[in-house]
């Protein structure tokens, strides 16, 4: 690019570098007669106290492009609740006029693109395929909190791996949950593979919290070798990434049973400055929301669909309430602070699932979801 204006970037003079801490950069205006380039080398040869000089180029922010995923470029629309979805596989990254949102985001606009390279956000899930092809190189191993509990024990290992989808109480969309909570904040994007995720240069720390039950719990109908979470797993994922360095905590999962062993481990987190996020459960409820959805110092998360004129609606299965004593007894108090969009949302699953058999709709690796997560 060529200079606004006739001048060059040097170094202060020893005596003002010292005073900012030994090197700083000044504009100087270039005399009259002399070329700019000419100029800068004059400095650069004449002055010791000059590291570099060179002309003052004007930059401008980087933002991306419309990314050149395949689902989302796709502009099939598909039908969810008498609403028909409009590039239905990326309609939750676009705005209401379905412009891309990336290309909206440029320097008349918005004057810099946010970006999360510097943030990490913990998935506390089922854990998550790392052969996925569209995992991205920032999706990364937090740890396996629960690879298998016996005997009050839970043995815990770096391979956060779904528990296979045949153990009881199991599915395969269980078993791939984490697998899409993770994609749709960080999966690669613009590699000319499957989807585009939220903050794709995020990076994500997947925690495992759902493994074997050897001893099962039958009367409680959790037979032996069944695949559950449980708290001790939770909560040791939540301590561990903060210990981490996570400035995020995403908790797509939830129960009814408020615990207080649980609200320490989030009252350990929000005092280290993490926000902790979580569902707030999928059965439509008032004064339903699940915990940890519903403990304090955590944001309680809710879906939103399109109604048939474009406006965003709560989700028919969204629970919600307006807050109390999370731990008071009776009815949960839990509050719904914020929704996000939760209907018909395209994203990873198991890397060679086709959920209709090489139909038309899904594909390998692939799915729509739906949900509070």
């Amino acid at each position: 690019m060529a200079p606004t204006n006739p001048t060059v970037r040097g170094a202060l003079s020893k005596a003002q570098g010292a005073k900012r801490g030994g090197r700083s950069a000044v504009m100087l205006r270039v005399p009259k007669g002399k070329s700019v380039e000419g100029y800068a080398k004059e400095l650069e040869l004449s002055d010791p106290a000059v590291i570099a000089a060179s002309p003052n180029y004007v930059r401008t922010p980087t933002y991306a492009s419309p990314p050149n995923d395949p689902s989302y470029g796709n502009t099939e629309t598909w039908s969810s609740g008498g609403t028909d979805y409009a590039y239905a596989k990326s309609w939750w990254l676009r705005n209401q006029s379905m412009e891309t949102m990336w290309t909206a985001m440029n320097a008349t606009t918005y004057g810099l693109r946010a970006t999360g390279e510097d943030i990490k956000v913990a998935v506390i899930d089922t854990g998550f395929y790392m052969n996925h092809p569209d995992r991205g190189a920032n999706i990364v191993v937090g740890k396996d909190e629960f690879q298998s509990y016996s005997a009050g024990v839970y043995t815990t290992d770096m391979d956060v791996t779904p528990v296979p989808p045949d153990a009881p109480l199991n599915t395969l969309n269980i078993a791939s949950h984490g697998t899409m909570v993770a994609g749709q904040i960080s999966a690669a994007t613009d590699n000319s593979v499957g989807v585009s995720s939220l903050s794709y240069d995020t990076t994500v720390l997947v925690y495992k919290v759902h493994g074997i039950w050897v001893e099962g719990w039958p009367a409680g109908g959790y037979p032996a070798g069944s695949a559950v979470m449980l708290d001790g797993a939770i909560i040791n994922a939540i301590i561990d990434a903060t210990d981490a360095g996570a400035k995020i905590i995403n908790m797509s999962l939830g129960g009814p049973n408020y615990s207080s062993a649980m609200q320490a481990a989030i009252d350990y987190a929000w005092s280290n400055g993490v926000l902790v996020v979580a569902a707030t459960g999928n059965d439509g409820a008032e004064n339903g929301v699940l915990y940890p959805g519903a403990n304090n110092h955590v944001v309680g998360v809710g879906a939103y669909a399109l109604d048939a004129s474009g406006d965003r609606i709560r989700s028919s299965f969204t629970n919600y309430g307006l807050g109390g004593d999370p731990g008071a007894a009776g009815a949960n108090n839990g509050r719904l602070d914020i929704l996000a969009p939760g209907t018909l949302i395209w994203g990873l699953t198991k890397p060679d699932y086709d959920a209709d058999g090489s139909g038309t709709l899904y594909q390998p690796g692939y799915k729509f979801w739906s949900g509070t997560s």
